[in-house]
């Protein structure tokens, strides 16, 4: 009994995971991991020139309704954390809070479903070394400009090693998704498109049926604008979050079959108890009416 409670407790805490609001539709996103090569894509430039091609000709599959790129994608184990601010005087003293910052292309958050709340998405003009515009969800919103409307702020990004600091324009407000785990409390989120392609490693596609079918035709469609570029790995994100809990699985699966074993042997115990209990009670009446007619048989 004590492990079929184990394992229905478990149960619980594991449906209740799966329940979690992500943030993003993952049912339909397909993520590919693509690395340019280094050895035909040395710079940071000619890193940037690779990426437009691929999104260009992924885009023309059929049954491809978006696609973006990200340098790190959620449920990877891929995290950046800078320190992001809307204080200038906190920025002067390299001060600031944790935030996950992603460098993504222009049509990343409509492709993983975001949901805009406020001001506008990302444009393709904005997907530039010089522009300064960012896009951050509900939480660092009302983190850096409680009470306030986030449009129109400035935010401070401390990047890079020697946490260089860099003023963006908040040009809109997104939905907060979930980036490490589902049981995390999720946290501030900034989204950036200066040098997204220069910084990109990921490549995210939204498709109707996200299929086996689908990551082959994006491994042609990559393979249309560089011969030689591979894909290392193609997965929905469904799959991604599935294996994020993937010890607890299996966990669950482990007490789940021994808490089942152990109720078939409690059953067999109380089985063979029952049966013995039904099995001696006849005997015993029986014994009690021979008894019962010998001494009737000699009375006078």
């Amino acid at each position: 009994m004590v492990l079929v409670v184990t394992a229905s407790l478990l149960a619980s805490t594991l449906i209740g995971l799966l329940r979690v609001n992500t943030g993003f539709d993952s049912a339909h996103v397909l993520a590919s991991i693509i690395v340019p090569a280094g050895d035909r894509y040395p710079t940071p430039e000619s890193r940037a020139a690779l990426w437009p091609r691929v999104l260009e000709s992924v885009k023309n599959i059929p049954g491809v309704e978006s696609a973006g790129t990200v340098d790190a994608l959620t449920f990877t184990g891929e995290n950046h954390g800078p320190l992001i601010t809307s204080d200038p005087a906190a920025a002067s003293r390299g001060e600031g809070r944790a935030a996950e910052t992603d460098f993504v292309s222009s049509e990343y958050l409509q492709t993983m479903g975001a949901k805009l709340i406020a001001g506008r998405w990302f444009r393709d003009d904005d997907v530039t070394a010089h522009r300064t515009v960012a896009i951050v969800d509900e939480i660092a919103a009302k983190s850096l400009w409680p009470g306030q409307n986030a449009i129109g702020q400035r935010i401070c990004v401390y990047c890079g090693p020697n946490r260089v600091q860099t003023w963006y324009d908040v040009v809109g407000v997104v939905s907060s998704m979930r980036h490490a785990s589902l049981d995390e409390k999720p946290g501030p989120s900034v989204y950036l498109t200066s040098r997204a392609f220069e910084n990109a490693d990921f490549l995210v596609v939204r498709a109707s049926h996200p299929t086996a079918l689908m990551a082959r035709k994006i491994r042609e469609a990559v393979a249309s604008a560089d011969p030689n570029q591979p894909v290392l790995l193609s997965a929905t994100l469904s799959t991604l979050i599935g294996d994020s809990i993937a010890d607890r699985r299996f966990v669950f699966s482990g007490l789940a079959i021994m808490g089942f074993l152990a109720l078939l042997l409690a059953a067999g115990g109380v089985y063979g108890v029952v049966a013995h209990a039904t099995r001696s009670a006849p005997a015993k009446s029986e014994f009690e009416w021979q008894s019962a007619r010998r001494l009737t048989t000699s009375l006078p």
